[in-house]
């Protein structure tokens, strides 16, 4: 069964030395979870991005009609 990376990082915040470190960094799971997390924004801006050109295209081309 796969860890979730978010638990974790809470296990690694709440008790860093106990388990911590050297098994987590073995299951590298918090680097997918930081990887996940950065293509997340980054899918949020490109579609921000988009939606605004686009809307700004529409709310032109409306405004030159009228």
């Amino acid at each position: 069964m796969e860890r979730k990376w978010y638990l974790d990082f809470w296990a690694l915040i709440r008790e860093p030395f106990k388990r911590g470190i050297p098994e987590i960094v073995e299951f590298g799971t918090i680097q997918r979870g930081f990887a996940a997390t950065v293509a997340m924004v980054a899918i949020t801006l490109v579609f921000s991005a988009i939606t605004e050109l686009l809307l700004a295209f529409i709310w032109c081309s409306y405004s030159e009609t009228g």
